[in-house]
């Protein structure tokens, strides 16, 4: 059955967008943070707060989650900063507020604030063309490529499919260079017309990299350390983890009813860099963070009263470009009446006040920042499980109490999980299996081989162990097997199951009977425009001989 865990959900600015089967975890352990001095001296909580670290750790054990780092900063004091529950499973080692975690997409605001940096430095301007910086950025569309600017590629609104090009970076590790992610954006076919619909892009934040990579006097990796870590004081890294911060890091998890909790390594803090990390693996902690949020709450100014930003360079990355939808919950929870994406940030108004959010997503680790101006407040929630109902409900508790002091709290966690309930129950009330004969018309043998997609690369169908396998050259755990549906089309059963819903591989067969090719298509009866594999068209480059 298609995993419920990758349903996308219209209130994406403010929810996520990763739902996940609930259970319970048996251990937890709370361990208290420091208060950051190097942001200020402590704040005390809203009396609404008061039980704020029970709540935290009811958040764990209902959404399945390992640890979590909360920091909150109020009125440029410290109110809250804590680790809570445990960062490695194994060795029963707890969160600190100094633990490091990747930031998922939270990654993104830093990538378009390194080039406010550039745009400060008149090295660029948030209008120039793209190819103007980059000459090897091209899509399918010679005008949209002409057109398409420093803007639109850190907003959302490209045309292309929302998520396009994911493939080329998760399940990771990647094999691609980020110049190849670049360079195949040409193969990605648009969905809707440019600058018409908001459609979330990773990879023209790894494009964006490459910009900044064209214009400083060294990479993208050291212009966020060098000119956004370092003014305030930040121990965060773009490019990996070093060795000398290795001894507190946070081991990434997920959950579910069959296999429990399971850590899951492949997206493992490490020393090495990600192709992937302008748009999700920068890597911080909790107590670094609150001073990445004093400075936005500062209107660009670092804690010892220096201008690391303009006002009018704040105001640009700030100010929403591309609409976001306003769904129903959205309005019933928190009274939403607008939605936006910035620069690397979402903006919306709740409980009538502007909120400046994002959400990170990967297996294994959830995060979710937010600042309010008005409010001189600002949150920030990073851990190490694939449940984003631990941070929203967290957070929105954070929020209400701030927000609408003297109100009587909702109990978020009660309401993220009803939620997260009625979703799955709709999933399953229309979800229909497909079903097949379970026989193929050709001998197995026939469909092996190696194909070649023209921007994804190779894939091998071979025989293993008298079962038929596939893998693919450039991501080396994209790795399944195969089972016989109808006609000339299998079903993969990936091996990364928490990665990668189960999938459909159609053949293509000539008029002699001759296997030429494949497309893949998600495990699913339902028609589907947007998907992973819609620009992927595979040929036969050469049959594989088996002795039988």
């Amino acid at each position: 059955m298609a995993s419920f865990a990758t349903k996308t959900l219209s209130l994406v600015s403010l929810l996520g967008a990763s739902l996940q089967v609930t259970g319970l975890l048996a251990s937890l352990l709370f361990v208290a943070g420091p208060a950051n001095a190097d942001v200020a001296e402590s704040s005390p909580l809203p009396q609404s707060l008061s039980s704020l670290p029970q709540t935290i750790e009811r958040a764990l054990n209902t959404f399945n989650t390992p640890g979590i780092a909360v920091g909150i900063l109020h009125e440029g004091k410290t109110a809250y900063l804590a680790g809570h529950g445990l960062r490695d499973v194994t060795s029963n080692a707890p969160v600190t507020p100094e633990t490091y975690f990747y930031l998922a997409s939270v990654s993104k605001a830093f990538t378009a604030a390194s080039l406010g940096i550039l745009v400060q430095d008149n090295k660029l301007s948030w209008d120039d063309k793209v190819i103007d910086h980059l000459p090897a950025f091209q899509l399918a569309d010679p005008w949209v490529t002409r057109e398409f600017t420093i803007r639109d590629m850190l907003t959302h609104r490209s045309g292309l499919a929302s998520g396009a090009g994911d493939s080329m970076l998760w399940p990771a590790p990647s094999r691609f260079s980020r110049d190849e992610v670049i360079y195949n954006l040409r193969f990605l076919s648009p969905q809707t017309s440019f600058r018409s619909q908001f459609a979330y892009s990773n990879v023209m934040y790894i494009a964006a990299s490459a910009v900044a990579d064209n214009l400083y006097d060294g990479e993208w990796a050291e212009l966020v350390e060098q000119r956004l870590f370092q003014p305030l004081a930040m121990s965060c890294f773009a490019a990996g983890l070093p060795e000398r911060a290795t001894d507190n890091v946070a081991n990434g998890y997920g959950y579910s009813e069959d296999r429990g909790l399971y850590a899951i390594h492949r997206n493992d803090v490490s020393e090495d860099s990600r192709v992937w990390s302008a748009a999700g693996a920068i890597t911080c902690n909790a107590h670094d963070m609150l001073k990445w949020l004093s400075m936005w709450l500062a209107r660009g100014r670092t804690p010892d009263g220096q201008t690391l930003f303009e006002e009018s360079t704040v105001d640009a990355m700030l100010s929403a470009v591309t609409p976001l939808s306003v769904s129903s919950v959205d309005q019933q929870w928190f009274n939403t009446e607008y939605s936006g994406y910035a620069l690397g940030w979402r903006v919306t108004d709740q409980f009538s006040h502007n909120v400046i959010s994002h959400t990170g997503t990967i297996s294994g680790f959830q995060t979710f920042v937010a600042f309010v101006p008005a409010k001189n407040l600002g949150i920030v929630l990073l851990n190490n499980g694939s449940d984003y109902g631990t941070r929203g409900a967290i957070m929105q508790t954070i929020l209400q109490a701030y927000l609408e002091p003297g109100t009587e709290q909702r109990d978020w966690i009660a309401a993220y999980a009803d939620f997260q309930k009625d979703r799955q129950a709709r999933f399953l009330a229309s979800y229909q299996k497909p079903h097949g004969s379970g026989t193929v018309l050709l001998a197995t043998s026939e469909y092996l081989g190696q194909f070649t997609d023209r921007w994804f690369g190779g894939m091998t169908v071979f025989k293993e162990n008298d079962r038929v396998r596939i893998r693919s050259e450039k991501m080396p755990t994209l790795t399944g097997t195969l089972t016989p549906f109808e006609d000339h089309t299998f079903v993969i059963r990936w091996d990364n199951e928490d990665a990668m819903e189960d999938a459909f591989i159609h053949f293509s067969v000539s008029t002699q009977r001759r296997v030429t090719g494949f497309t893949l298509y998600p495990y699913t009866l339902k028609e589907k425009s947007n998907h992973a594999y819609r620009d992927m068209r595979f040929t036969r480059s050469e049959k594989i001989k088996i002795n039988d």
